[in-house]
């Protein structure tokens, strides 16, 4: 149910985005006596001034939620690694989609059963909130809380299969566009981006209000290869919230082409000017300057940016430092897999370490033209890393469904890469190392190395952008290359999704 209540914005404070799955601002930092638009700065308007206004038009004028339903509600940053790239969109809330927290659909009175389903997911625990869920809907199979919520469930427990399952019975039946966003956010999530695009479609196309919809329609697009539908719905969110800087973000990331930067800079210096606190946003814009031959502007753009944030503009720093003439630079996995493909020339087998949901394994897969060996113990991380517990991005022993040219080696690196290094003697082509820790990355270069020759492609997913990025694959490559003699050259980087792809001399 959605409750609004009038309570306006800070005077002259942008909005970075706006919550339409329950009407919350993402980003907040408190109530002013003060009142007047976030865009133009015009007082006297106890809400968005009309020309201005990013409020669901539904709502009314001035029609804001109450303070304390904004308690503990932050925006999401990339300073930590906390998920995959290709299945966030910066600043989006954690209301839609794959979530750990709950969201209720009908308002009709909540069930027994549902309610105690509810409660177990509020606390974290998912097996139960699960088997409530299904519960309700061996009573009431097109139940859309239960459906929704289940789905969400799974994916907080990495089971993808049971999750778009949930997902696509909530795709046939949905009659609320927010269940129908959701659907596709969770979706995206699992790497099922043709169905994500299919749920979000939908969305828009019964209430064009919802921004978030249109964010990672435009995400789930890029994702597909889809450069035109990413652009047109990048276009979307900014007509529907024109004060939301993730939407012009988004926008600039659609449009981002390294050899023409001039395109999409208006709409990242957009984002800046309607949020300068944002850190990703600077450092998107900084970059798009550097490759523009704009060095002084870049510069400017970085100038006081968040501490927290000072290991991605020192990322950034370094990716500029070290391009050749050839390096490229891409704002999305997708772009970044591929080029390294076409530039990975020398014969031999694909290697993924790391392959969780099979997104990029998938996008190999399609292009390598070969086999592709895929690596993972499918339990999670070994230890803990940047605040994350061991056992995270697990799939709770699931295996993803994949392409009949990838061959999977179940367990851990120590385990199944010496096994596979007796067991075959084949030169290595590309190798993806997507890890994130620095001893598994670490495993899997000493194991590796020396079947890494001149011309082998390495892609490192979690390479830079995170706030310790020098200590995790970064030095784990580092180190290896002064075991094995190695000289390099960068390839290609992404300071949009860490990414970065060499090439052994």
């Amino acid at each position: 149910m959605n409750v609004r209540a009038r309570h306006p914005p800070r005077q002259g404070r942008a909005l970075r985005s706006y919550d339409d799955a329950c009407c919350l601002p993402r980003a907040h930092d408190g109530l002013g006596p003060a009142w007047g638009c976030a865009r133009c700065g015009r007082t006297g308007h106890p809400s968005l001034c009309a020309p201005c206004s990013v409020l669901d038009p539904r709502a009314g004028a001035g029609r804001w939620p109450a303070p304390e339903k904004l308690a503990n509600r932050t925006a999401f940053t990339r300073t930590t690694p906390l998920l995959s790239a290709v299945a966030l969109v910066s600043r989006r809330s954690k209301e839609g989609g794959a979530k750990k927290r709950p969201t209720r659909y009908d308002d009709g009175p909540t069930s027994p059963a549902l309610a105690d389903a509810l409660r177990h997911h509020r606390k974290g625990h998912f097996g139960e909130a699960i088997v409530g869920y299904r519960a309700v809907l061996a009573d009431s199979p097109s139940n859309l809380d239960a459906l929704v919520n289940l789905g969400a469930a799974c994916v907080s427990l990495g089971r993808a299969q049971e999750a778009e399952a949930a997902y696509r019975e909530v795709v046939v039946r949905a009659r609320d566009a927010r269940a129908a966003r959701d659907a596709g956010i969770g979706l995206a999530s699992i790497g099922r981006f043709d169905l994500a695009r299919t749920a979000l479609q939908a969305s828009v196309a019964s209430d064009p209000s919802l921004t978030g919809a249109f964010l990672f329609l435009s995400r789930c697009c890029a994702a597909l290869g889809d450069r035109v539908g990413s652009i047109e719905a990048a276009h979307a969110a900014v007509r529907a919230a024109p004060c939301d800087a993730s939407a012009h973000h988004e926008l600039h990331r659609a449009l981002f082409d390294d050899r023409d930067p001039g395109a999409s800079i208006p709409a990242a210096e957009r984002a800046v000017e309607l949020d300068p606190d944002w850190s990703f946003a600077r450092i998107a814009l900084a970059g798009a300057l550097a490759l523009d031959g704009r060095d002084d502007a870049s510069r400017s753009a970085l100038v006081g940016i968040d501490e927290r944030s000072a290991g991605a503009a020192d990322a950034l720093a370094y990716m500029l430092s070290r391009r050749a003439p050839s390096t490229r630079f891409f704002a999305n996995a997708r772009d970044t897999l591929l080029h390294a493909l076409d530039q990975a020339r020398t014969p031999g087998v694909v290697l993924e370490l790391g392959v969780r949901h099979g997104i990029s394994t998938r996008i190999l897969a399609e292009h390598a033209r070969g086999v592709v060996r895929g690596f993972d113990s499918f339990v999670g991380l070994p230890e803990a890393w940047h605040g994350l517990p061991a056992g995270a991005f697990s799939t709770s022993g699931e295996l993803p469904e994949l392409p009949a040219n990838v061959e999977l080696h179940v367990g851990w690196f120590d385990d199944t890469l010496p096994a596979y290094c007796a067991a075959f003697d084949e030169p290595l082509r590309l190798v993806h190392i997507d890890s994130d820790l620095y001893t598994s990355a670490k495993i899997a270069l000493d194991q590796l190395g020396p079947r890494i020759t001149s011309g082998t492609i390495v892609v490192f997913d979690e390479y830079t952008t995170n706030a310790a990025w020098r200590q995790d694959e970064f030095r784990a490559f580092r180190e290896a290359c002064e075991t094995f003699g190695w000289s390099y050259e960068y390839v290609s980087c992404s300071w949009f999704t860490g990414q970065a792809v060499v090439r052994i001399a």
